[in-house]
């Protein structure tokens, strides 16, 4: 008599199995050492960065530190490509050469355009005002690349289309930028980062015209604006932005003095990057962090997280994952219990996303995860 049911029940069954409404599982398939330090020049690798392009590559950048593994230093851009998902990585090749400037650059932040197939990796100089062999002027870069990273042009000063971003001490990320798909201002190019001097906080840049000028957008000052500025003060810095499915940006940002808690805050803008109201703060208490870069990625509508899981100590390497866009993070996976530090996720298929990370001072490290069976 219930034989007219079947097909329903099997039809609820596999609703129930499909990976697209279960939480991810994740475990790691593949750890690999992408650069250690000690060759030459370089004393340490620091600030990983890594995106997929728009053919399907990986390619990632970090700072190869000179003589020291400080953040004003001189320093390379080293620069990574996979063809195959991260089974295996070309040879390092460096982007950009500091030379001996006492105030190097520093990264930065990789957007892909796929409306014009085209990679753009922003970085800065003179980002602490200690650069006397630059005029004690900061500057903002990008390279470009038609190809993925084969070939890229020579650095362009963003401030050659824009005054307003002359001798600004902000510096992108470090991570990615995002390419809105959504609106408001769909196809729009959007990267955030932070400055050094006060008024310290959150600042974003946006282009309408595929990379080639850039406009200031939404930023978020610290309180008080002119200083001084002490423990419990607030002061959002280095941050992620990624878009939700109706077009919202929400941002996941480092608490620099650890206003109401030793943790990440999170905020949102609806009008595509013009303005983050202060209204929409949020503090994320599960992730608990000493003041460290982290990231995050919306990947198959599950918002993922890696942070150095520790309120104190930069350790402890952790990737959260949640399932209601950052409302709340049930779950979390150990990546690297031990010294830790900046971290930076990326899509590699429907089923893996990767991670790099830094591992004590000098080394980075990928991960392949699989999110599920």
């Amino acid at each position: 008599m219930l034989g007219f049911l079947w097909p329903f029940f099997f039809f609820i069954v596999a609703e129930l199995v499909n990976t697209s409404i279960l939480p991810p599982q994740p475990f790691i398939t593949r750890t690999e050492l992408l650069w250690t330090p000690g060759v030459g020049e370089i004393t340490a690798y620091r600030i990983p960065v890594i995106t997929q392009c728009y053919d399907g590559s990986v390619v990632t950048f970090s700072e190869a530190r000179k003589y020291e593994s400080g953040d004003r230093g001189p320093k390379f851009i080293a620069f990574r490509k996979s063809k195959n998902a991260g089974q295996s990585w070309s040879t390092t090749r460096f982007l950009v050469d500091d030379w001996t400037h006492p105030d190097g650059l520093n990264l930065g932040a990789v957007i892909v355009d796929k409306e014009v197939k085209t990679l753009i990796l922003l970085y800065s100089t003179c980002a602490h005002f200690q650069c006397t062999t630059r005029n004690m002027t900061a500057r903002q870069f990008q390279i470009r690349s038609n190809d993925c990273g084969e070939t890229w042009s020579k650095p362009i000063d963003l401030a050659k289309a824009n005054h307003d971003l002359f001798n600004w001490t902000w510096t992108a990320g470090p991570g990615y930028g995002i390419q809105k798909t959504l609106k408001p201002h769909k196809g729009r190019l959007i990267v955030c980062g932070h400055t050094n001097v006060l008024p310290m906080g959150l600042y974003c840049i946006f282009s309408d015209d595929h990379g080639f000028t850039w406009e200031r957008g939404a930023k978020l000052l610290s309180i008080p604006y002119a200083g001084p500025l002490y423990q419990g003060s607030f002061a959002p810095t280095e941050n992620q932005v990624v878009e939700l499915k109706d077009g919202t940006l929400y941002f996941d940002a480092r608490n620099e003095y650890k206003y109401r808690c030793h943790c990440r805050i999170y905020f949102n803008s609806t009008d595509g990057g013009y303005t983050i109201p202060i209204e929409t703060l949020n503090f994320n208490s599960v992730a608990v962090d000493p003041t460290c870069d982290g990231s995050i990625l919306l990947h198959n509508d599950v918002l993922y997280m890696s942070h150095a899981n520790n309120d104190t100590q930069r350790v402890n390497t952790t990737l959260r994952w949640s399932m209601d866009y950052g409302k709340t993070w049930p779950y979390s996976m150990n990546v690297n219990p031990g010294d830790s530090g900046y971290s930076c996720l990326t899509r590699l298929s429907d089923n893996h996303i990767g991670l790099v990370y830094e591992k004590n001072i000098g080394p980075l490290w990928f991960v392949k995860i699989q999110l599920h069976l």
